[in-house]
């Protein structure tokens, strides 16, 4: 995991459960992964969760 740039854990087509940041981090430090928090973020019929905060631009047409 990088110091200086977020690190992306990501689930595509994931729509059936709906997951919540702390059992996210939660899974993410059992498999492992040193992780406090994490931030997540839909995107279509997935998910994204960020060891940091984003800055996401709307996407290009």
């Amino acid at each position: 995991m990088s110091a200086t740039c977020p690190t992306l854990f990501w689930a595509e087509h994931d729509t059936v459960r709906e997951w919540d940041p702390g059992k996210i981090a939660e899974h993410l430090r059992a498999q492992g992964f040193a992780v406090g928090r994490v931030w997540q973020t839909r995107i279509g019929d997935g998910w994204i969760a960020s060891n940091r905060p984003l800055d996401l631009a709307p996407a290009a047409n």
